[in-house]
């Protein structure tokens, strides 16, 4: 499955289940390891890194997701909706 059909469907399911999600865009204008999606979940700010199955984040995008969460937001990677779902579930389980 293509990346940006995963990005589309996280986007889709998080913003159904009453978030704001924001796509970040790659390139000459983004921010060097910025997660694919992110946004406010229930008042906790959320970021996530999108990969294709079988891939896995570079090590400047993993320290990045670290050094947001020292910083107090939920932030991981996912290469699928269910691993996306799931991370979501834990969040609103708190």
């Amino acid at each position: 499955m293509l990346e940006k059909l995963i990005v589309k469907k996280c986007k889709d399911f998080l913003e159904n289940q009453g978030c704001v999600i924001l796509k970040s865009h790659g390139g000459s204008f983004g921010t060097v390891f910025a997660p694919d999606l992110y946004g406010v979940c229930h008042g906790v700010s959320v970021w996530i890194e999108v990969k294709q199955p079988g891939k896995k984040p570079t090590r400047g995008q993993q320290l990045f997701l670290e050094r947001l969460e020292r910083a107090g937001a939920v932030a991981f990677w996912t290469d699928s909706l269910d691993g996306c779902k799931t991370k979501y579930f834990k969040l609103v389980d708190k």
